[in-house]
């Protein structure tokens, strides 16, 4: 479909687009919650690329959603100081910046090796020195204690989730099946992701968990949910190779 010179996704695939463009600044301005709108925004964007594969579909989302934030950026207090945070978190180091700044010290005593389970940074006054270090902060405490190594192995096993989760995806012997085992599976994969780069300060810092590893019996469920759901689907593509090897 064409609007003027532009080419556009046809309507099918163009009003969940917008409808989700709107669900995510919506959650961005009012929950203020950049992690679950770039959560939905990532999982929804490679469905869309897994169903159709146009590159452009999922390029035009993240266009809109750039376009958005910078937009929010301008009309939102909250959504400026969290990048103004991002960008130089030093600039107020005992204030809006102190987590990040705790956090990137954390990674530097870390090292490579860590200085051991348990030896983090002790707690100032009876208060931990990253004040949200079970949740959003967890991976800075992982690095922090078992180093740069430590936290590489982490997200490793976290890669490895991710790889058998789409293997999942492609041995599935039917459509919704695939599907869903690849949104699930990017589900853990983006969490893991958007955590881990907010503690490093690759983008701006965002409240959610790290999957399995942070602070929260919720997240936890969840996690298993997930991982329950995606050895359902794999236990049941077995059986049905399984018929169909004696069917032939």
């Amino acid at each position: 479909m064409r609007i003027g010179p532009l080419r556009v996704p046809p309507l099918p695939y163009l009003l969940p687009m917008v409808a989700i463009f709107v669900i995510v600044m919506l959650i961005v301005i009012v929950s203020r919650d950049l992690g679950t709108a770039l959560l939905f925004l990532g999982i929804f964007l490679t469905m869309l690329f897994v169903a159709t594969g146009r590159r452009s579909y999922v390029l035009l989302g993240i266009v809109l959603f750039i376009v958005g934030s910078f937009f929010a950026y301008q009309a939102f207090g909250h959504v400026r100081v969290r990048v103004d945070n991002w960008i130089d978190p030093f600039a107020d180091p005992s204030g809006t910046g102190y987590q990040t700044v705790q956090a990137l010290y954390a990674f530097g005593r870390g090292g490579l090796f860590g200085e051991g389970l348990g030896q983090g940074l002790p707690s100032i006054s009876g208060h931990l020195p990253i004040p949200a270090l079970p949740t959003d902060f967890i991976f800075a405490a992982v690095a922090e204690e078992l180093g740069l190594l430590g936290a590489f192995a982490l997200l490793c096993l976290a890669l490895v989730v991710v790889f058998r989760g789409l293997r999942t995806a492609m041995l599935a012997r039917d459509d919704f099946s695939a599907m869903l085992a690849v949104g699930l599976t990017i589900s853990l994969g983006l969490q893991t992701l958007i955590i881990a780069a907010g503690n490093v300060k690759l983008i701006p810092l965002t409240g959610i968990t790290f999957p399995f590893v942070s602070y929260g019996g919720s997240s936890l469920l969840a996690s298993f949910v997930v991982i329950g759901l995606l050895l359902s689907i794999s236990h049941r593509s077995a059986l049905d190779a399984q018929a169909e090897g004696r069917a032939s």
